[in-house]
């Protein structure tokens, strides 16, 4: 399903040159392949100079299993009688103590939710046990039973069936690092390290790890934040030696404060500071502001929520909606008797409401929607906040800067390890005979990656070796034409005559750049909240030919962004500048009237910049540029998974790649109402792609390469059902076309960290260079990769890639394929710094996270019932 109006006319609407207007700009250059698509033959040597090597510190903390015991898997299923609200985690803890005779000697165990796993030789039971667990058999452990199975043996009938099975064996010492069972040893290895972090003591969320008790970060009476950690464990290839990697992260989550507060501190942000957040101005304002209850709604839907007035443990609701009414004009039955919400507090729950007039909240209670008063509701315990005001993103960018810095990350990583996974002595890893060393820095060999050519018309640079920042000449290798361009002031941010001055002054500078201007530019006002005016206007610039809209308002959380996105056809570009922004420009900000004119350029059709792949190299011609690059195409595809403003699951997948050698970027959102990480329609997204290469160059690309976003390695299976519909799709066209396929499975944070050591090993740590790569030779899953750090963070620890090869069907060289990846992350066209990923997938993300917040948008506007 094709996402937005604006994804569905983005195929169908074109420029003269032919390209999409929604397409980003410009990139890397090279000679045009063929009339046909031919493949490109494999080159067997590495075609890029090699750089020396170096040592960079990494967090990467080698586990030793030569000395590892064999590991008996038991099976463990559970079959309820008489009571199915069993929690199979408690019976698991629960087994070596229920049938002591089965452990006669130690009962060293870790476990999951289907199996034990055992040192040799602890357990003696047959191939097959049952055990019928009732409330009999606790009679002499009533504290155990009282506190973890009364729960579920609720009456004196109730009991229920565990059956335990052999499940096989890992093999003791280097054995397990054998193929064929590799991935059991990676799976034991995690839940063992993890073992002694499922208490209730942490919470967790995903792949990371909070500590409950730990000192809160007071940022702001909405958010509090926590520091967190999340662990990887693999097996590296060359010395078949097995690394576990630990990686500290800061999230922002909503502390449990009353409903009401939450929504009146909205409310003092919403007018700017002014309000004195009264109760009642918020209330006037939900209910006669929509641009207000717009804002409300977006925050509220999904949250989870604890009722005061309800029994604890019964009393958790999602939001789902904001209703229209209040506790005064909404009815419901009594006794047979109509009665307001409000009467209804107060004959049930003795409960008078101090704000009746209030908009009531529409929760999901037990699978039925019920409406509540807002000042009975209070946030439930940790859920992450991900919309923060302005104020709340200062503070946690601020923190996280703080718990993510260079200089000692190896220390929290040391505390991680003592504290939270009790790895050091710790018995059952010396149970299992595992053992970890984290006494001395620990090392691995990186080198920098070749630096590409930048052109910019006639002038071509050589970046140095780790240099991130792209030189500016003051010029754009192709300046764009901007027939027309309207400047709009929403909500009277700027005066009438402050807007004629800015639409002037970004006239004057463009000019001065090189861009062509058809017509001078527009100013106009408007109100952010007439959506049909918008919608009109839109359509009337777009007869009009005004290339560009730029949107002037008063911060960056304003819903502008997406109204213009929503309304945009495809031919008139949007850019949103705040008042800030504005100020800088009129008091002649350098830096910020490059960012702005690069935008406006590269948003209008031209190209800032070109990064070419080297001619010579090692003093020797190259052809890298043909093959790299001739009759192929590179396609990023990334998946958002999110919950929409009608609580349903929605996967959002952003697809963007090139049309040809010029490789100018173009792209499409699609939606999947799913929550599986595996793309159903992942042949007819590629073959969308191809064809618009086809329409661009005249004929199909000889290579695809496909760069695809994952989660984590857990991903590796659903990505190779894919490459294998990908391949089927091609079967049986009748023009005989199959493309060579080269696949690469991109985890954006490889939660692997490297930084380059002090020089006396005892000082602090700095963050490595741009284009710094370690060739890990990691095969846990039979394939080849590399680790690629290819930005320089603004804050904190560099994030490098992780790229996985999963397929290579013209065997170009991991050297190869490393500098390609490399060199574009430099399609920066607006910042002039590399990408943390390569552009096709960056790209793909923000497109995938426009589409949800285009798709949240338009239901946020619509009736409830439309």
């Amino acid at each position: 399903v094709i996402m937005s109006k604006q994804s569905q006319l983005a195929r169908d609407r074109h420029d003269d040159s032919g390209y999409a207007n929604s397409s980003k700009r410009g990139l890397i250059s090279s000679d045009k392949g063929g009339p046909t698509a031919k493949k490109v033959a494999p080159d067997t040597e590495d075609s890029f100079e090699v750089t020396k090597t170096f040592k960079v510190t990494t967090n990467m903390i080698p586990l030793h299993v030569s000395n590892m015991k064999q590991v008996q898997r038991i099976k463990v299923e559970t079959v309820s009688t008489n009571n199915d609200r069993l929690r199979q985690l408690t019976i698991m803890t629960s087994i070596p103590y229920l049938k002591p005779e089965f452990f006669p000697k130690q009962r060293d165990f870790v476990f999951d939710s289907t199996t034990l796993y055992i040192p040799n030789g602890q357990y003696i039971g047959g191939k097959a046990e049952e055990i019928r667990i009732c409330e009999n058999l606790f009679e002499n452990v009533s504290g155990f039973w009282k506190q973890k199975i009364a729960r579920f043996l609720r009456n004196d009938d109730d009991e229920f069936l565990v059956r335990l099975t052999h499940d096989g064996y890992i093999p003791q010492g280097i054995k397990a690092l054998e193929p064929a069972h590799r991935s059991e040893l990676l799976k034991f290895l995690r839940i063992l390290t993890s073992q002694k972090s499922n208490k209730d003591m942490y919470y967790h969320k995903g792949y990371l790890t909070y500590s409950l008790d730990s000192k809160q970060n007071q940022s702001d009476s909405a958010m509090n934040i926590r520091p967190g950690f999340s662990k990887s464990i693999a097996i590296n290839g060359e010395s078949a030696e097995v690394t576990m990697s630990i990686n500290t992260q800061c999230s922002a989550f909503y502390t449990t404060l009353p409903i009401l507060t939450l929504v009146s501190n909205m409310h003092k942000e919403f007018k700017n500071e002014v309000s004195n957040n009264s109760i009642d101005e918020t209330e006037k304002s939900l209910k006669d502001d929509e641009e207000f209850s717009r804002i409300v709604r977006k925050e509220l839907i999904g949250l989870y929520v604890k009722a005061t007035h309800l029994k604890e443990g019964a009393n958790t609701l999602q939001i789902v909606g904001l209703s229209k009414n209040n506790a005064e004009n909404e009815f419901i039955m009594l006794e047979d008797h109509s009665v307001t919400i409000a009467e209804f507090f107060l004959k049930v729950y003795n409960t008078p409401l101090q704000h009746p007039k209030m908009r009531l909240i529409i929760g999901m209670l037990y699978g039925e929607k019920c409406v509540f008063p807002m000042e009975v509701l209070k946030i439930a315990q940790y859920q992450l906040k991900h919309s923060m005001s302005m104020k709340e993103k200062k503070k946690y960018e601020k923190a996280s800067e703080l718990s993510s810095a260079p200089d000692y990350y190896m220390y929290d990583v040391a505390a991680i390890l003592r504290g939270p996974l009790e790895l050091t002595n710790s018995p059952l890893m010396n149970a299992f005979g595992i053992e970890y060393r984290f006494n001395a820095p620990l090392f691995s060999q990186a080198k920098l990656l070749s630096r590409p050519d930048i052109k910019i018309r006639a002038e071509v640079k050589r970046l140095h070796l780790g240099c991130s920042e792209i030189p500016q000449t003051g010029s754009f290798e192709q300046p764009a034409t901007v027939h027309q361009a309207a400047v709009i002031s929403f909500d009277k941010v700027l005066s009438k005559t402050e807007i004629r001055d800015l639409a002037v002054r970004l006239e004057e500078i463009c000019l001065k750049k090189g861009i062509k201007i058809g017509s001078k530019f527009c100013a106009h006002e408007m109100s952010a909240k007439d959506y049909m005016w918008m919608d009109q206007s839109m359509m009337g610039w777009n007869n009009q030919k005004v290339g560009i809209v730029i949107g002037i308002v008063e911060n960056e959380k304003s819903d502008v962004y997406d109204a213009l996105k929503y309304y945009r056809i495809s031919k008139v570009q949007t850019i949103l500048l705040t008042k800030k922004t504005v100020d800088q420009i009129v008091n002649d900000n350098k830096e910020t009237i490059n960012k702005v004119t690069r935008k406006i350029n590269m948003k209008c059709g031209g190209i800032n910049f070109l990064i070419n792949i080297p001619k010579t190299i090692d003093g020797k011609e190259s052809a890298l540029h043909k093959k790299l690059r001739a009759s192929v195409q590179y396609i990023g595809i990334k998946t958002y998974q999110s919950i929409d403003l009608k609580n349903q699951r929605m996967t959002m997948i952003g697809a963007s790649f090139n049309e040809s050698t010029s490789s100018r970027l173009n792209g499409h959102c699609y939606q999947e109402m799913h929550h599986n990480r595996k793309i159903q329609t992942i042949d007819s997204i590629l073959l969308e792609g191809l064809e618009s290469y086809k329409k661009r160059s005249k004929q199909y690309p000889a290579t695809v390469v496909l760069y695809r976003s994952i989660c984590n390695i857990e991903d590796f299976d659903n990505v190779k059902e894919e490459i294998e519909e990908i391949r089927e799709s091609f079967v049986g066209r009748t023009d005989g076309y199959s493309p060579s396929l080269v696949v690469l499975a991109v985890q954006e944070d490889a939660l692997v960290r490297m930084f380059v050591p002090a020089n006396d090993l005892n000082g602090p740590n700095t963050n490595v260079r741009p284009g710094t790569y370690i060739d890990t030779r990691i095969i846990s899953h039979g394939y080849d990769e590399f680790i690629l750090n290819s930005h320089t963070p603004t804050r904190g620890v560099s994030v490098p890639a992780r790229y996985t090869i999963l397929a290579n069907d013209p065997s170009w060289t991991k050297n190869e394929i490393s500098h390609i990846t490399w060199f574009m992350t430099f399609n920066n066209q607006v910042g002039y710094k590399p990408h943390a990923v390569v552009d096709v997938l960056h790209f793909a993300g923000k497109l995938a996270k426009r589409g949800t917040d285009i798709h949240r948008f338009g239901q946020n506007i619509l009736p409830n019932d439309a």
